[in-house]
């Protein structure tokens, strides 16, 4: 996980391990990600998700939901994404990008980031 509060920037990076999916196909693999989002993407006072969207990118599928967080330092406005690796083992990734800063330009910062991070197959 890495955290900046200098800047307003926090990003977090959570490897779950195996996504439980046996049928490689891009639907089952959606399928499962539409179901992890449900048990881990799930609001609460402290944090709202808005609505989903499905992306595809040759190392991974995800799903992205933006998120507000309220917490003791203030609000932050991101973009929470949950993916399935498709290159070596299926694993199943969150990775948060945060950040003060609220609009359709930061907004857009955000996306361009979490579309940057590359998954890497584990050994």
């Amino acid at each position: 996980m890495y955290v900046s509060t200098g800047n307003g920037w926090a990003i977090m990076i959570l490897r779950f391990g195996p996504a439980p999916v046996s049928d490689t196909s891009t639907a089952a693999i959606q399928a499962t990600l539409r179901s992890a989002a449900t048990a881990i993407l799930r609001p609460n006072p402290d944090r709202t998700f808005g609505d989903a969207q499905e992306v595809s990118f040759a190392d991974r599928i995800a799903l992205r939901k933006p998120v507000t967080l309220r917490g003791p330092f203030g609000t932050l406005h991101g973009v929470d994404e949950l993916s399935i690796s498709r290159l070596g083992e299926l694993v199943l990734w969150e990775v948060r990008v945060s950040s003060r800063a609220n609009g359709a330009s930061a907004d857009a910062a955000r996306n361009q980031v979490l579309d940057s991070f590359h998954l890497t197959p584990a050994p």
